[in-house]
């Protein structure tokens, strides 16, 4: 029987992932984060549960600086949808971390209605185009 289970070197890449993510959980002291490791990256989730958008955007923020990097809102252009997320490295693993932001749409257009500047940091702050 092959491919029913991965590699012995998947296992021990996702194993050293865990083991990055313990560090980032543990360094951060944060409680309730979603955490998925693979064999390729460190996913962090910080759930809508952890706060308001600000305080989960200051979140994002401290996991950020221990994955050496910087939050940054993401809005999509074509969809209501809209996060804070940073993308960086722990113990040479990238790790993406995120918390997603709540999008009003215009009645009956379907389309995001502005909300405005997010109030959290600077970081958070739509770019100019």
């Amino acid at each position: 029987m092959t491919g029913a289970y991965p590699a012995i070197t998947d296992c021990a890449v996702t194993a050293a992932a865990m083991r990055a993510a313990a560090v980032i959980i543990g360094e951060s002291a944060l409680a309730g984060l979603s955490v998925t490791c693979t064999s390729h990256q460190i996913t962090v989730q910080v759930s809508e549960y952890a706060g308001d958008p600000a305080e989960r955007a200051a979140q994002v923020g401290l996991l950020a600086g221990i994955a050496g990097t910087q939050a940054y809102r993401h809005d999509n252009p074509v969809t209501a949808y809209s996060q804070v997320t940073a993308y960086g490295q722990v113990r040479g693993i990238p790790v993406s971390i995120f918390t997603p932001l709540q999008v009003r749409t215009r009645p009956g257009g379907g389309r995001a209605a502005r909300l405005g500047r997010c109030a959290c940091s600077t970081e958070c702050r739509p770019r100019a185009r």
